[in-house]
């Protein structure tokens, strides 16, 4: 019976890191075929005080319409985006939409991630999110290394070398103590603002 049941064992363990090599094939070959670099846009819905704002004043609650999975219309302009992601969609969604790249990394390629909008358009709810719903930079490192403890070819080794929060121009460190947070201290600055005389437009 112990017998047995180390067969078995073996055996689910082997088809199980053939269809993750399998898998990471079909990754590559995906990730040829979109290209290096992808541009994903995500809607976020409706705040109550917009839609009660638009009420009052008789317009329009969105100036945003989804028209597919790689087109959007902002103000019957159209815009196309390797993929567009709906105010419906979920957390999940748009983390397996970067998935194949996250994993990508522990092949050796250099991965980056990040999100990019004005105030208030949901930025920190797709890379962090709440505690019941995270977002891909939980996500993320919870399948790298839930990869790397499941690898049986390759030791890796993590390591953080430093944490930082690109704000307005700024770079506060997301590692320094509580005393010494960017709340309390003043942040550095990433380039000075151009004086009037030098700036075109």
């Amino acid at each position: 019976q112990a017998r047995q049941s180390e067969l078995s064992s073996t055996m689910w363990s082997d088809r199980f890191t053939e269809e993750r090599a399998l898998r990471q094939q079909l990754g590559k070959k995906l990730a040829e075929v979109q290209g290096n670099i992808r541009v994903i846009c995500r809607v976020r819905p409706i705040w109550e005080q917009e839609a009660a704002s638009a009420r009052a004043e008789d317009g329009p609650a969105a100036c945003v319409k989804v028209l597919d999975t790689e087109k959007l219309a902002i103000q019957d302009m159209e815009h196309s985006f390797d993929y567009v992601f709906g105010p419906e969609s979920t957390q999940q969604e748009v983390f397996s939409e970067t998935q194949s790249t996250v994993t990508s990394a522990l092949d050796g390629y250099n991965v980056c991630i990040f999100a990019y909008g004005q105030t208030g358009s949901g930025k920190t709810h797709t890379m962090e999110g709440p505690q019941e719903e995270r977002g891909v930079n939980f996500r993320a490192l919870a399948e790298l290394f839930s990869y790397a403890s499941t690898s049986a070819e390759m030791d890796y080794d993590f390591k953080v070398v430093r944490g930082l929060q690109l704000r307005r121009g700024t770079y506060p460190h997301l590692s320094t103590p509580p005393h010494l947070s960017p709340a309390n201290s003043p942040p550095r600055r990433l380039f000075s603002p151009c004086s009037k005389s030098t700036t075109r437009r």
